[in-house]
């Protein structure tokens, strides 16, 4: 008798895939519903002024929790490690799109009774919830092998920073609105990388990656007085800025017997900002008392280097279970910057270290397993430590003095992904749920929580 062997066709595959995605859909909802509406917040402008620092650019990374120093490859690893971008597989060439969805939310508590009071002794509101949804694409590049499967070449563009957020207070003496505060920002710092990788032989890779950041971002600010609930005047300051830098990207990799090893550093960068302020005010009790202007400013700060290492092992066997560790460090204590101008005239002024924050710290793990030949799952964990140097007033009996108080907010995530492969496409899933929490001040506590959904679609070509 004759053996008729029937190979899986696309139809064949999309039915055999639902059977084993359905556990995963029903998980990812349950976490939908069970997180929102507690989801990702940035403070006022990220704990660097410039925004809080992106880890993550497409799908498999984010369910990975971003530990992809020595696992990533082709365009994800231009900006990951450069030392990787020959991992392609098969394909002379791939390229991919990530967009990218976050919903933000914020509470921010006042925990001492004793300093709930302004100066005209004004109730502060005693709790402040914000929320807002955003989308955006997150990252898009390509890679391809140039000679010989020796050198590759990559592009990628992605976000660095992100100053998305949206913060509303109130100051109220109990009975009645005093002082309404809203605050609307957007946009970021992000690079467009170009990328070289060298395969020195079959163990070891070298790979380096110019970074060329850009963006821009800007800042609506609206404060409203009332008078017995009645307006009383408004004070509107939009803000805008535009930044320009560069930085350059070391990266190694080493690889034998299902181990890998890699590590990179991140140059720092000189980067110009541009800053344009336009404010108007209204006086609500005096018939046409309003007044408005501009002012531009130029700054020059120092975006501070970055390094890592991570390491990574695959097992054999049908499932390939692969495991990743990352650890990474970005020096923001050496963080300097200076107004350089002021509506077109030199200030003469000296870059100077300026801010509190120190460093962040990251330790990410990642795992990932196939269910089939062509479905494989990722979960991850990521725990990430900013360092915060701040001044505490304390109160004596005769006088009060000032200390130096370290503070420590701590990031912590948890990460689910699944990836669909096909022949000449792939289709991966990622998202992330994590807490920050920490004292802005002895009397002030943010609790900000994160959803993140992302989705890498990658194309190959050529075999």
């Amino acid at each position: 008798m004759k053996t008729i062997t029937i190979k899986p066709t696309l139809i064949f595959k999309l039915l055999h895939s639902a059977f084993y995605l359905l556990p995963v859909t029903c998980c990812l909802l349950l976490c939908q519903f069970a997180l929102v509406p507690s989801i990702f917040g940035y403070t006022l402008g990220g704990l660097t002024n410039y925004g809080d620092v992106v880890s993550g650019h497409n799908a498999r990374s984010i369910g990975m929790s971003s530990a992809e120093i020595a696992v990533s490859g082709g365009d994800a690893a231009v900006f990951a490690n450069p030392a990787a971008i020959y991992n392609i597989g098969n394909s002379r060439i791939v390229a991919s799109i990530s967009p990218v969805f976050n919903i933000l939310s914020e509470e921010k508590r006042y925990l001492d009774p004793l300093n709930l009071y302004d100066g005209n002794q004004n109730l502060i509101i005693q709790r402040i919830d914000n929320s807002s949804s955003k989308f955006k694409i997150g990252s898009f590049g390509a890679a391809a092998s140039v000679w010989e499967d020796k050198l590759f070449a990559g592009i990628s563009f992605c976000p660095v920073t992100d100053m998305s957020y949206e913060h509303s207070e109130k100051v109220t003496d109990g009975l009645t609105d005093k002082i309404k505060k809203d605050y609307d920002a957007s946009g970021g710092i992000y690079s467009l990388n170009l990328g070289l990788n060298y395969r020195i032989i079959e163990e070891a890779s070298f790979g380096m990656t110019v970074g060329f950041l850009s963006g821009s971002s800007s800042l609506a600010y609206d404060e409203t007085g009332y008078t017995n609930n009645l307006m009383n005047y408004i004070d509107n300051t939009d803000s805008t800025r535009d930044y320009s830098g560069t930085f350059i990207k070391y990266g190694v990799l080493f690889s034998k017997w299902g181990y890998r090893a890699g590590m990179f550093y991140q140059s720092s960068a000189d980067i110009t900002e541009k800053t344009s302020v336009t404010g108007k005010d209204y006086n609500l009790t005096s018939a046409n008392a309003w007044s408005s202007s501009k002012t531009d400013y130029e700054t020059e700060f120092t975006y501070p280097e970055k390094y890592g290492i991570g390491i990574a092992y695959q097992f054999s066997g049908k499932t390939r279970p692969l495991f990743a560790l990352d650890w990474t460090q970005q020096t923001w204590n050496s963080f300097t910057s200076a107004v350089t101008s002021v509506s077109g005239s030199s200030t003469g002024n000296p870059k100077t270290h300026n801010t509190d924050y120190k460093q962040t710290r990251e330790f990410k793990v990642g795992f990932e397993h196939w269910l089939t030949d062509w479905i494989p799952m990722r979960y991850g964990f990521r725990y990430q430590q900013f360092y915060l140097t701040g001044y505490e007033t304390v109160y004596n009996f005769y006088h009060q003095t000032y200390v130096t108080k370290e503070n420590r907010p701590v990031f912590y995530s948890f990460s689910l992904g699944v990836g669909y492969m096909l022949e000449n496409i792939d289709i991966d899933f990622g998202c992330e749920f994590g807490k920050r929490d920490y004292n802005l001040s002895p009397s002030e506590r943010y609790d900000e929580l994160l959803q993140r959904f992302m989705v890498t679609a990658r194309w190959k070509y050529g075999k």
